[in-house]
């Protein structure tokens, strides 16, 4: 035990006397460079006012159709069926690729997108009305049996349960008007219908061709044409 704790006591003078040495060699580098910083003043930093006139787009700017956009997503998207996934940078893709029958603004009012629609006097009836003149990026029309075709598939995503499954569980049928209309019925007043067709979350009602939405809905649809503001090439 003696011998131990004489080891120790040499052990520990060493690197005391180790320690002294280390510190009395950096210290002239540690002065040196100390005074180096302060002889050296630090460059001036000029900031630039930013004023509407340098922010602002010219007057007379007019959106230019055409280009491409660039972007990073925060992870891969193994697809962009965002009703056969409900993987969020699907969402994040499909979003400016697909549109919604209905959509909400930034003060989360429901506003036509796909289709306007009209409610019955007991509120239990919805006539959409597809907007004149959309087509599909194929350059094929959008007629109400493509959305039909598509509520179809997308309602089969719906546990009984869950928000949509209890929403279709109250409809009582869906029929088509004409090409471009077609109503939902329920079987009492439901209009937070219209908040499930405007989802952006979880599996979403994205219209695609009828061709496309006649894939099951746990099956990818493969082909992408939707009716959106950017299209896949």
């Amino acid at each position: 035990m003696e011998w131990f704790i004489r080891r120790n006591k040499v052990l520990l003078a060493g690197v005391f006397m180790l320690a002294l040495v280390v510190a009395a060699c950096g210290g002239d580098d540690e002065e040196t460079e100390t005074t180096t910083a302060a002889a050296q003043p630090a460059a001036p930093t000029t900031a630039t006012p930013m004023t509407a006139e340098a922010t602002a787009p010219p007057s007379g700017d007019t959106p230019k159709r055409g280009g491409i956009i660039r972007g990073v997503n925060e992870s891969g998207a193994f697809s962009l069926d965002n009703t056969f996934t409900s993987q969020f940078s699907t969402r994040n893709v499909a979003a400016h690729i697909f549109e919604t029958v209905v959509t909400m603004d930034d003060n989360l009012a429901i506003q036509p997108q796909i289709a306007d629609w009209a409610v019955s006097g007991d509120g239990s009836t919805f006539t959409f009305t597809i907007r004149e003149g959309l087509t599909w990026h194929d350059g094929n029309p959008v007629t109400s049996d493509d959305i039909m075709t598509c509520i179809n598939r997308w309602r089969g995503t719906a546990s009984p349960a869950s928000f949509n499954g209890i929403h279709f569980g109250e409809l009582a049928s869906m029929e088509k008007v004409d090409d471009q209309s077609f109503s939902m019925s329920y079987n009492r007043p439901l209009v937070t219908i219209l908040n499930g067709l405007s989802a952006m979350a979880g599996r979403v009602p994205i219209m695609m061709p009828k061709s496309q939405c006649e894939t099951p809905h746990n099956e990818d649809a493969g082909t992408y044409i939707g009716s959106g503001p950017y299209m896949l090439k």
